[in-house]
């Protein structure tokens, strides 16, 4: 867990997990945010109508997953700043890799930024989302303007 800038360089990685989506995890989510009805996320039917080979899992849900992420690697950051960018579907049950590496920190005065690019990719590596996050962090009184 971080707790202050000094712990933070360029190029480290935030996280790396491997992660699959189940149907019944589609469900759930999609529930959650109100629909009621078959989507492409949760019924084979309409996912074929939609022209999928079956359901999909919702990219909402994995972007969500990511600011989870950040969240338990930096307790108490806001997101600032989410840019996504949609490369591919992702069929339940395929596993993939979802991480984040640090390309900027910005220290200040009582609070600073992180810039992260986060990518989730299948186990070949073909990017599925791509993206870029900033957090901003409140900074101990003790490490303000501190840096590796």
């Amino acid at each position: 867990m971080i707790t202050s800038f000094n712990q933070i360089s360029i190029g480290d990685e935030a996280f790396s997990i491997e992660r699959t989506i189940t149907l019944e995890e589609a469900k759930e989510y999609i529930e959650f945010l109100g629909m009621r009805r078959p989507t492409q996320f949760t019924s084979h039917a309409v996912a074929a109508k939609e022209g999928y080979r079956g359901p999909i899992s919702p990219a909402r849900m994995m972007v969500t997953e990511v600011c989870g992420l950040l969240n338990r690697w930096i307790p108490n950051s806001n997101l600032r700043k989410l840019e996504v960018i949609y490369r591919r579907t992702v069929p339940h049950n395929n596993p993939y890799r979802v991480s984040a590496v640090v390309t900027d920190v910005r220290p200040g005065e009582g609070s600073g930024f992180i810039d992260l690019d986060f990518r989730i990719a299948s186990l070949t590596g073909e990017a599925l989302i791509t993206g870029t996050v900033t957090l901003n962090i409140a900074l101990p009184q003790n490490c303000v303007g501190e840096q590796q």
